[in-house]
């Protein structure tokens, strides 16, 4: 049995029980190999606890073996007495204390694969395509403190000294899990949102990734509760949310070749901001309540949404990209550049289609420069290896505004006002003194205790320490005709894009809307509702999808699918720009009961 080739142990190994395997381990040095390369886990979950397993199994003719590494990040559990009482709302202290903690895990995550690396590189062993997982863990308390504020926070972790962390070249394939297994509330608090720029700077150390997975990165819709306590608890503060989305633009837009902000041979990318709405946008779309404008102006100073940019220059390397974003028209085509210019940019782009791809020149690391980052005029954007292209947006842009809108006859409906402008906070670390009333307090605040004093009073009786009675309003769901303004910049751009993508086999752009308004209006004038959206009012199967699919087949034929409802046509600017010999068709509206969580609706 010495003398048997190790490939043919291996086969006999592949066909025994597992108790005969048991039994093969102690036959020879050769047959245990042999029955490990068989039954040996390729896998393996491990926290900060415990990443001495990792170490201790995988060593020798093992590293081979191991494909799959997920970690998860955790943090201690808050605790609250009448002799340690816990502050009502995260200090700055606590904040710091989380960052350390958080950069820690990191840390020796990543000390730990750089071991199986360096023992990999000592043996004839290699770590080959290895994928890495982080999930993070919900943020546990003990139930004592009544106060809920410190379950929803907004505050973000924030990864120190990223540099010095080990690059990682086994690792093939990456996945940020904003919420591990742990995680089984259906609201989001407990939850720590991560620094969009942590993750980035994480995405740097890994030097041969190819794909790239984020399914959620924490952007959440604002709170529609049929009571204001619980909105004022379950509150994105939008301040953060501004803040995490400029810095992350700012990165990639400031970046050069020498120091690229994510790796050249990245062909693969998911990248879900915020999560699948299963019954729709349930949020109140009215662009005021009581007076007062609802959504922030992310956007605000800038002219154009800098993030909508940077995921632009960031696709432009790609083959495959998921995006579920709020994002505007720049996502397309740089607002800077003209129509005159794009149109000449077209021309360059199908003469040259023959000649060029693969990962260099703009859709390389070094990619678009950065003009719109300093203001200056954007380069000619250009995908070369692009395929598929699949884009949902947010009904609301950026701005605040929204791609869509109600009734025209009525005015509340149609109304469609940019966002309040959000105050900066003088530091993307949060102190004592750099917040606004648009950041989380950092210390105590009449405005909490007085909602803590209510909840105390009228709720916990009914409720208890939780958040059950949480029900959200739905009677201002309602924006579901396209603002043709918007749309129109919007499809022109995506129109001008697909031309600079030479291999693409599919690209579509989309939002996902539903009615509750409609039921409620029987008796009403309903003459400038589109016919196919009225057919659906009484009906359970009231989501649907609004959107444009461009498709080139197997023989070259290209083909523009609106799926638009039948009330509204894009201009013949936006139908151009598709080039000549498109065939544009118009399919019918298709309606849903709900979405499935992993976001398909109607083939979308």
């Amino acid at each position: 049995m010495a003398s048997l080739p190790q490939e043919l142990l291996e086969r006999i190994v592949s066909f025994a029980d597992r108790q005969t395997n048991a039994n093969l381990l102690t036959v020879s040095r050769n047959f245990h190999v042999a029955v490990e390369r068989v039954e040996f886990p390729r896998s393996i979950d491990v926290n900060c606890h415990n990443l001495d397993k990792l170490l201790e199994l995988y060593h020798g003719h093992r590293l081979a073996l191991l494909r799959k590494v997920t970690f998860e990040v955790s943090f201690p559990e808050l605790k609250h007495s009448p002799e340690a009482p816990l502050a009502c709302r995260e200090t700055p202290e606590d904040l710091q204390a989380m960052d350390k903690d958080f950069t820690r895990q990191i840390k020796e995550l990543f000390t730990a694969l750089n071991t199986l690396q360096e023992r990999a590189s000592s043996s004839e062993s290699q770590l080959r395509q290895l994928s890495l997982e982080i999930q993070m863990a919900r943020q546990t308390d003990d139930g004592n403190k009544p106060c809920h504020h410190r379950r929803f926070t907004s505050w973000r972790l924030h990864l120190h000294d990223p540099e010095k962390l080990p690059a990682l070249p086994p690792v093939h394939s990456f996945r940020f899990q904003a919420k591990s297994h742990t995680h089984y509330s259906p609201f989001d608090h407990q939850i720590r949102p991560v620094d969009l720029c942590a993750i980035l700077a994480i995405i740097a150390k890994l030097p041969n990734l190819e794909d790239l997975d984020l399914p959620y990165l924490y952007e959440r819709p604002p709170p529609c509760h049929y009571d204001a306590i619980c909105d004022h608890y379950d509150k994105p503060w939008p301040g953060p949310l501004r803040d995490a989305r400029h810095d992350f633009a700012r990165r990639i837009l400031s970046s050069s070749p020498a120091c690229p902000f994510a790796p050249s041979g990245l062909r693969t990318a998911r990248l879900h901001f915020f999560e699948v709405q299963q019954h729709g946008p349930s949020f109140d779309q009215r662009c005021r309540r009581g007076g007062k404008l609802l959504l922030p102006d992310l956007v605000h100073p800038l002219p154009s949404d800098p993030l909508s940019a940077a995921l632009r220059r960031f696709s432009q390397g790609l083959v495959e990209l998921d995006l579920r974003a709020t994002a505007d028209e720049t996502l397309f085509w740089p607002a800077s550049t003209s129509l005159a210019e794009g149109e000449a940019a077209e021309e360059e782009g199908e003469e040259g289609e023959e000649g060029e791809g693969g990962a260099g020149g703009e859709g390389g690391a070094g990619g678009e420069g950065g003009g719109e980052a300093s203001g200056g005029g954007a380069e000619m954007p250009y995908w070369p290896r692009l395929k598929s292209m699949r884009v949902e947006l947010n009904i609301a842009r950026p701005d605040g505004s929204y791609w869509f809108t109600g009734r025209q006859s009525d005015d509340s409906s149609s109304s469609n006002e940019r966002g309040y402008p959000v105050d900066s906070s003088s530091s993307s670390s949060p102190s004592s003194s750099s917040f606004s009333q648009h950041y989380p307090p950092l210390g105590p605040d009449a405005a909490d205790e007085e909602w803590d004093r209510v909840w105390n009073r009228e709720w916990a009786p009914r409720t208890g320490c939780g958040m059950s009675g949480m029900e959200s309003v739905r009677e201002y769901v309602f924006r579901i005709a396209p603002a043709a303004e918007h749309v129109e910049r919007l499809l022109t751009a995506f129109a001008r894009a697909v031309r600079r993508m030479p291999v693409l086999r599919e690209a579509q752009v989309f939002s996902v809307l539903t009615n509750e308004e409609c039921r409620d209006r029987e008796d009403e004038d309903t003459d400038e509702w589109d016919s196919d959206i009225l057919d659906v009012c009484d009906d359970e199967w009231h989501i649907f999808v609004w959107g444009v699919r461009y498709v080139v087949d197997d023989g070259g034929e290209r083909r523009v699918e609106w799926r638009v409802g039948d009330g509204w046509r894009p201009g013949r600017e936006v139908l151009d720009g598709f080039g000549e010999g498109v065939r544009h068709v118009w399919l019918p509206t298709k309606y849903s009961m709900m979405r499935m969580m992993d976001g398909r609706l109607d083939g979308y």
